[in-house]
């Protein structure tokens, strides 16, 4: 149980503590200093509420659900407060992550929703098409654009999928796993490619600023860009790997 009476800079400072720790092996950098600092500013005050992690899980899937579902009735002008809304939901996702850390209540029910959140996110990007069909700015046919929608949304699933099994692998493989993250997990002092990172972390709060500066339309070349180089990447994890596999 958690004691609602303690002071939120108590707690606040306790989880910062624990995330720290977490953080040292994480070179995500939006991650490190954006999306977990705001997390931590946040979770203090449901944890003083005594609002559960899965109870915040489940909240933020069914916020963009009923967003994304809303869609249908909306102008195409309004599509921009969906983004800001999806952004919103990414934070609250460390945000429950936090609080079940601080509680040390894990279950298989927040890893579900946890996982059902990482597949939905990112059907978001198919409403990028409709607005710039609708108002007649497109670099490409409306069909292109919702073949390279295809292509981002599904490369967003692999990557998923398989870095479950590079983990697998490493739980399975303790001493190799050491060798694993050495040369795969830890990014080289290399400033390209921290920005190329903050950037494919930050995709819903950038495609929401393109939208307020009227640019949405560049917003496909963009996706286009930082998917692929990722699925460059995720070859080359999977392919060293598999190298250590054998």
């Amino acid at each position: 149980m958690v004691n609602k009476k303690k002071k939120y800079k108590d707690i606040y400072l306790s989880t910062r503590s624990f995330e720290q720790k977490r953080d040292e092996a994480n070179n995500y950098i939006a991650y490190k200093f954006f999306y977990r600092p705001l997390g931590l500013i946040i979770s203090p005050i449901f944890i003083k509420l005594g609002i559960k992690a899965n109870s915040v899980s489940l909240f933020r899937v069914s916020l963009f659900l009923i967003s994304f579902m809303s869609s249908m009735f909306l102008e195409p002008r309004y599509f921009l407060y969906l983004f800001l809304i999806t952004f919103l939901c990414v934070i609250l996702d460390f945000v429950d992550g936090i609080i079940a850390r601080y509680t040390n209540m894990y279950s298989l029910f927040g890893k579900v929703i946890d996982q059902t959140s990482d597949f939905l996110f990112p059907t978001i990007y198919f409403l990028i098409p409709i607005f710039n069909n609708h108002k007649g700015n497109s670099f490409f046919s409306f069909e292109i654009e919702i073949l390279i929608i295809y292509f981002v949304v599904t490369s967003y699933y692999l990557t998923s999928y398989f870095q479950v099994i590079i983990t697998r692998f490493s739980e399975k493989n303790l001493q190799q796993s050491e060798k694993l993250d050495n040369t795969i997990y830890k990014s080289k002092n290399n400033f390209l490619k921290d920005i190329f990172s903050l950037l494919n972390q930050m995709n819903y709060l950038i495609i929401f600023l393109m939208f307020l500066t009227n640019i949405i339309h560049y917003s496909i070349l963009y996706l286009l860009l930082i998917r692929t180089v990722s699925m460059l990447s995720l070859s080359k994890k999977i392919i060293k790997a598999k190298g250590l596999m054998n």
